[in-house]
């Protein structure tokens, strides 16, 4: 089965009767190319998988996720950015197979501006970025393209 835009229609569906205006409890990265969310919610907590695996890119709810990573740059970056973070808004960005999870980040002293990850499921060019959404600036991503792999980015 592959992974195409009403596929995402569907979950973006689920997702917002589960995950919308959860917290963000932790996040592990699995291998080079997957990632797990600890999402929180009143009664329930939930782990969603994203994959940005060059033949299986994909995301779904999962029961527990496996072991990861003993440490990760691009998970601990997440986890500075979106820890405790409530997810205030989920959607496919037109019918594309992209998916935008809006993080509106704890502020203690300094108001930090809402964060977003994306989700780009698209063969080899399958990608997780998190991005400053009052800036639209990428901040980081599991996979790093410079201009000589993609003049678009």
């Amino acid at each position: 089965m592959s992974f195409d835009s009403l596929t995402l229609h569907l979950l973006v569906h689920e997702f917002r009767d589960t995950l919308l205006n959860g917290t963000i409890r932790h996040v592990e990265q699995l291998n080079p190319h997957s990632i797990t969310l600890k999402i929180s919610q009143v009664t329930e907590i939930y782990y969603l998988l994203i994959s940005a695996h060059p033949v299986h890119a994909r995301t779904h709810i999962i029961k527990r996720p496996p072991k990861g990573q003993a440490r990760s740059h691009f998970a601990d970056f997440l986890m500075k950015h979106t820890l405790r973070g409530k997810i205030t808004a989920i959607e496919q960005i037109g019918w594309e197979r992209i998916l935008k999870l809006s993080i509106e980040p704890v502020t203690d002293i300094i108001e930090t501006p809402p964060r977003a990850i994306i989700a780009e499921f698209m063969g080899k060019h399958s990608n997780i970025i998190l991005i400053d959404e009052s800036t639209g600036n990428i901040l980081e991503s599991i996979k790093h393209i410079d201009e000589t792999m993609s003049r678009h980015r």
